[in-house]
């Protein structure tokens, strides 16, 4: 499992930029698919975030896909990745990245559980990177293109 795990590292390592960003936001499709099927099939609602619900369709755009991702990034890969990279394992420091960015996101459990999964994707992205420039600006490019996606589907 070790070396499986080892092979898929070395692969996503090796990709370009785009493709990166194109997998991991294809991977965070199918995460979001997934749990608010879940969540729909238990409660009979999807995943939502109701946070941004009362705002006008202009501020929930600039929130949702432009200073969210920003925000976000800059505090659970950017700074809480870099305040802890030397004192703990990247493995650690992704779980507790990860686990910050749900805890921001717990508007129910399975959206908890959604961004869990979501803030583990955009940790590990950080990590594949030497530069911490290169980590924040691909991390950034994923977020906004998916919760683009995410946003713009609304509306199909």
């Amino acid at each position: 499992m070790k070396l499986y795990l080892e092979n898929i590292h070395l692969y996503l390592i090796g990709l370009n930029k785009f493709r990166l960003i194109v997998l991991f936001i294809v991977i965070n499709v199918l995460n979001s698919l997934s749990f608010s099927f879940l969540a729909y099939f238990i409660t009979g609602n999807g995943l939502r975030n109701h946070s941004i619900d009362n705002m006008s369709a202009k501020d929930q755009f600039l929130v949702a896909v432009f200073l969210g991702p920003i925000i976000e990034t800059l505090i659970f890969q950017y700074a809480l990745i870099e305040s802890v990279r030397q004192k703990i394992r990247p493995l650690y420091a992704c779980i507790l990245s990860a686990f910050a960015f749900a805890l921001a996101h717990f508007y129910s459990v399975y959206y908890f559980l959604f961004a869990l999964i979501s803030g583990l994707i955009f940790a590990y992205m950080y990590y594949l990177e030497k530069s911490v420039i290169k980590s924040f600006l691909v991390v950034l490019t994923a977020h906004v293109l998916y919760n683009l996606l995410i946003y713009t589907g609304r509306f199909l």
